[in-house]
């Protein structure tokens, strides 16, 4: 798996934790206008590294309605799942176009994860992290590296999709209702 949104941190040093975490990219929780914001990342397919070829396919594939690929989005949400479990923290898909996967707060309430997705976590300014303790650091610092690991395994599943996925016809018949007056 390449490594393009994870990156190595110095645990052993507090101010490496503290940079990290205060630089890291952030985005709304919910919408600008309440001004919760948690650590993200900008998946918009011209900044996951594709070549040409593979960034039209992209659009074909999440901006058309001529190919319809609902295993890549179960795929996604498998991953994203495994993590919920793990951790207690949810992961979303954010922004107008949906390109920004954002790490929403969550808890472990009686063996279930309930998500709180308007809350903001942490903050980008350094002395938010002044009074908490290295194991603190540490643990948040995990907690968002495996949020870029994730990011890093949902780009590649999306990468192997458009380098070896098959794209099959198949007709669906599609019933409907009309409301009209007689």
């Amino acid at each position: 798996m390449e490594r393009f949104f994870e990156c190595d941190v110095n645990t052993n040093s507090r101010e490496n934790m503290i940079e990290f975490l205060t630089n890291h990219y952030r985005y709304y929780t919910l919408n600008s206008w309440n001004r919760s914001s948690s650590y993200a990342n900008n998946v918009k397919l011209y900044n996951l590294g594709l070549d040409s070829n593979d960034l039209d396919f992209a659009y074909k594939i999440i901006c058309g309605d001529e190919i319809l690929c609902y295993e890549l989005y179960d795929d996604f949400n498998f991953i994203i799942s495994q993590f919920k479990e793990t951790y207690g923290y949810d992961i979303g898909f954010n922004g107008r176009s949906g390109g920004y996967l954002v790490l929403y707060y969550g808890e472990k309430v009686d063996g279930d994860v309930v998500v709180y997705p308007g809350r903001s976590i942490d903050s980008s300014d350094k002395e938010y992290f002044e009074d908490w303790s290295d194991g603190e650091l540490k643990d948040r610092v995990e907690l968002v590296k495996a949020f870029d690991n994730i990011c890093d395994m949902i780009r590649d599943v999306f990468i192997d999709y458009l380098k070896n996925g098959e794209v099959i016809e198949q007709e669906e018949v599609v019933k409907s209702y009309m409301l009209t007056l007689n």
